[in-house]
């Protein structure tokens, strides 16, 4: 064996000692199984490692076997944050209100079949807004599983109930029609700049959203239609927020306000604006944080 070869097995053989493992330094091992197949797994894989990266993580494996991918990274503990990054779809749907008397009839048809739900909400008189109801925090859970059992009932195709918090946690109760019929669906392909900041008013996060010359052109035209109505901006199919449109916006440059998520939820929706969507459902099937090796023998 020459001598070159002989340096390039000394250089493998310490880079390989040197490479973390999950028996060594612990970390989380994770197991998915891909529904509703959009992408290949190979595109898949690929949105994956970027997200990964995106949180700095550069020592990961990815592995595939028919519907199922493993992935293991070692020396991370946050299993949370990791689930939250992998999971999302990373798109923005921008959804319109539905008419406040047919959304209204809807919701009276739920309180006669379902009269449980009428000590819980707070019924509103048609307004701007086209706000339905409120509802108090500790019952919005509650009237979430009624509506959405009731949901089966023969609505509207395009129809679905929707509640926001409000800065006070009281439930928003909208009719809205579904992301399926989404004005806008929002990814990395359409978005200049996506961040974060502290709101100048409220002191609460918000979102920063530029989008390109193609989707500013489509949110003018969005908010001059709605014009004094809200607009419902969901995340992975749920309601974030519902600002109503006070000016037709032009610039394709605006603020997401009145957001519910702390600072490191929003940076994972961030980080996967950047990246390309995952269509693709994945179902997490198995979890598990390996403690590291030493910590181990501790015990």
């Amino acid at each position: 064996m020459d001598i070159e070869k002989i340096f390039l097995l000394v250089i493998l053989s310490i880079i390989f000692a040197c490479h973390p493992t999950l028996e060594k330094a612990g970390g989380i091992e994770l197991g998915y199984r891909v529904l509703d197949k959009k992408e290949s797994s190979d595109q898949i894989i690929k949105i994956l490692k970027t997200r990964l990266e995106k949180l700095d993580v550069v020592n990961f494996e990815i592995g595939k076997e028919d519907s199922l991918l493993s992935i293991k990274i070692p020396g991370h503990q946050n299993i949370s944050r990791i689930k939250q990054q992998i999971s999302g779809h990373g798109i923005i749907h921008i959804c319109e209100g539905f008419p406040y008397e047919k959304s209204n009839s809807l919701l009276n048809q739920v309180a006669e079949k379902h009269p449980e739900v009428l000590p819980f909400l707070d019924f509103q008189p048609k307004n701007k807004n086209d706000l339905l109801a409120y509802i108090q925090p500790q019952n919005i859970k509650k009237i979430k599983n009624i509506l959405e059992s009731a949901s089966n009932e023969n609505w509207p195709e395009p129809f679905q109930f929707v509640i926001i918090k409000d800065y006070r946690n009281f439930g928003l109760l909208y009719g809205m029609k579904n992301h399926a019929n989404a004005a806008l669906e929002i990814t990395n392909e359409y978005i200049i700049l996506a961040k974060t900041k502290i709101s100048e008013y409220s002191g609460g996060m918000e979102l920063h959203i530029k989008l390109n010359e193609e989707y500013k052109n489509k949110w003018e035209q969005l908010t001059r239609k709605n014009f004094r109505k809200p607009l419902f901006f969901l995340y992975d199919f749920e309601p974030y927020s519902c600002p109503v449109v006070m000016e037709p916006i032009t610039s394709g440059d605006f603020l997401i306000s009145g957001l519910q998520q702390n600072r490191e939820e929003l940076a994972v929706i961030v980080n996967n604006l950047q990246t390309l969507p995952l269509k693709s459902q994945l179902q997490l099937v198995s979890e598990e944080v390996v403690q590291p090796k030493k910590d181990r023998e501790d015990i």
